[in-house]
């Protein structure tokens, strides 16, 4: 229960996250033993051996985990659930791949409205169509725009003067 309030309820990550991971790793290694504190020897050797059992399970969950997440996102089924740019030989990548290509513009560069903005839309710099947001105004398709902005994955631009 900590841990989807954790996930989605509280933001970020704190102790409701910390106590649910501790409190699903005390309890998987309560459940392979019958008793909670071991008091002989035999049960302080069943306790090392459960032990041993719960943390490489979490080392083998965490490193299939990590698998999982490398190679699984190659599946056209959960393409969807990353945000996907086409590039241009058309296929599609990862939007932090597309904000590298997003270095040179530069505030100061100029180029043209591909579609009307307002105040959000597109416009094309260097034959290359990138999301762009107004500071307000509207803009029609075909007029030159500067960039004004870049900040993340934000690019503003506004009407170019003649």
């Amino acid at each position: 229960m900590l841990l989807f309030l954790e996930v989605f309820v509280i933001p970020g990550f704190g102790a409701a996250g910390i106590t649910g991971i501790v409190l699903l790793v005390a309890g998987g290694l309560l459940a392979l033993q019958p008793f909670v504190i071991p008091v002989s020897p035999v049960e302080m050797a069943m306790f090392k051996n459960n032990l041993l059992i719960v943390f490489g399970s979490v080392i083998a969950i965490a490193f299939g985990v990590m698998l999982v997440s490398r190679y699984l996102p190659r599946t056209s089924r959960f393409r969807k659930l990353l945000v996907l740019v086409p590039d241009e030989s058309g296929g599609m990548h990862a939007a932090a791949a597309a904000a590298e290509r997003r270095a040179d513009l530069v505030a100061g560069r100029t180029g043209v409205a591909a579609t009307t903005l307002r105040p959000a839309g597109k416009a094309e710099f260097s034959g290359r169509l990138t999301n762009v947001v107004t500071q307000g105004e509207f803009i029609e398709a075909g007029e030159r725009v500067v960039v004004v902005e870049v900040a993340a994955n934000r690019i503003v631009v506004k009407r170019a003067s003649s």
